[in-house]
């Protein structure tokens, strides 16, 4: 998942360098600029939705397993009711600075999935052999 979210930060980083490219150019990008985002994001979301509901639940108890996996689709909510609040910053913030803030915010959520692999791991995964 950590490294599925630091894909997904590509996704805005290609957009910051495309504000920057319309900011030097006074001009308009190419579709392909929202092509390539579309593809980086949707390769890290597609590393990330699907392996934590796999991990929400295997290590959920059998009984709970539903209250967890809704539980885990409540954070979908979340953050997109996260991120309509941070696009209300597009039309105060310049381009590049909207787009990194984005792609800084992916970014670090991935290196704590990452951090937090190192410090839950033996809960999340128990050594079996003897």
């Amino acid at each position: 998942m950590g490294f599925g979210a630091l894909v997904a930060a590509g996704g805005p980083a290609l957009i910051m360098v495309a504000a920057g490219v319309v900011d030097a150019s006074q001009g308009k990008v190419s579709l392909a600029w929202t092509l390539g985002y579309t593809l980086v994001n949707d390769i890290g979301f597609a590393n990330i939705l699907p392996v934590g509901l796999a991990l929400y639940s295997r290590a959920a108890p059998q009984r709970l397993e539903g209250l967890m996996i809704g539980i885990y689709y409540l954070h979908l909510f979340v953050g997109n009711t996260f991120v309509g609040w941070l696009a209300g910053l597009l039309e105060t913030m310049p381009g590049q600075a909207f787009w990194g803030l984005h792609a800084a915010l992916v970014a670090s959520a991935g290196v704590l999935l990452l951090a937090f692999r190192f410090v839950f791991r033996g809960v999340l995964a128990p050594d079996d052999t003897p």
